[in-house]
């Protein structure tokens, strides 16, 4: 990872042992990749969980592979700027404009709250760089974060059947005879939100893991096959769902009690805060 890092020849040396220290303290509890995604803002960059998600172990292994996905983020670093990809400066008015869009109904996936709002605090800062710059991108993953600068974009079909492929590859899977038709299908299907038939949806569930190392291409494949984002509420009501199927409570007078134990505190205040989704059906989920 070091390796790679120092041959993009763009990391500040000062930072390195705070970057180290970092990702070695976090690599305790959670994959390398993700370590080192989210202490990208300590050597100057936005913060990015899933940016080294797609490197598997053969792949951790490579300098190169490394130095590749820290260079493709540094172009990214421009936004702290206020510049665009080209290094031209962001205009102030399209920002507006983009903010709008952002919060209007039609945003699909929906923008957290605290997101537009520190992106409203960036486009009205002053200069360059500076303190609301990096409130947004060290704060934020990017995940979030590209929706305020890049509008989505869906990739040729050419294309999206060569990065379904390639997504399976990074994981090692060989492509089964099935897998095969829906690839190369993939080249002639026209992909409209929700519309994906029953062998694209099956190939879905069946290489999710693997698809979601690349967070883009899952994206596409969720809104070819849902139409929309899965949300936490989509868990709830299927959980919900199966509990009442299976211990036949849907029609008792008092609704029953499911208790869910997040395994993580970040889980678990996500669940805090919004109290409203929890209330599917009528299963009440109580949190301790």
């Amino acid at each position: 990872m070091l390796k790679g890092l120092f041959e993009t020849r763009r990391c500040p040396t000062a930072k390195v042992g705070d970057f180290l220290t970092a990702v070695l303290s976090s690599a305790s509890s959670e994959p390398l990749g993700r370590a080192a995604g989210k202490a990208l803002p300590i050597i100057g960059l936005p913060l990015f969980e899933d940016c080294f998600s797609s490197l598997n172990a053969a792949k951790m292994a490579q300098p190169s592979q490394w130095a590749a996905k820290f260079r493709s983020h540094y172009d990214r670093e421009c936004y702290l700027e206020k510049r665009g990809s080209m290094q031209e400066l962001l205009d102030t008015d399209l920002l507006r404009k983009r903010l709008v869009q952002l919060r209007s109904e039609e945003q699909q996936p929906p923008i957290p709250e605290p997101i537009l709002d520190a992106f409203q605090a960036y486009i009205n800062s002053d200069g360059a760089r500076n303190f609301y710059t990096e409130q947004l991108l060290f704060k934020f993953d990017w995940n979030w974060t590209n929706y305020c600068f890049e509008k989505a974009r869906k990739s040729s079909s050419k294309d999206f059947s060569q990065r379904t492929r390639d997504a399976l590859e990074a994981e090692a899977i060989t492509p089964t005879p099935d897998d095969e038709l829906v690839i190369q299908a993939l080249r002639k299907v026209a992909r409209k939100a929700g519309s994906a038939p029953e062998e694209f949806r099956d190939f879905f569930v069946r290489r999710a893991e693997a698809i979601e190392k690349d967070i883009s291409l899952f994206l596409e494949w969720e809104d070819f096959v849902h139409g929309k984002r899965i949300e936490c509420s989509d868990l709830f009501v299927g959980i919900s769902s199966a509990f009442n199927a299976l211990f036949g409570v849907s029609h008792q007078r008092m609704p029953p009690i499911l208790l869910l134990r997040p395994r993580s505190s970040r889980s678990e205040q996500l669940y805090r805060d919004e109290p409203a989704r929890l209330r599917i059906f009528r299963t009440r989920i109580w949190l301790p």
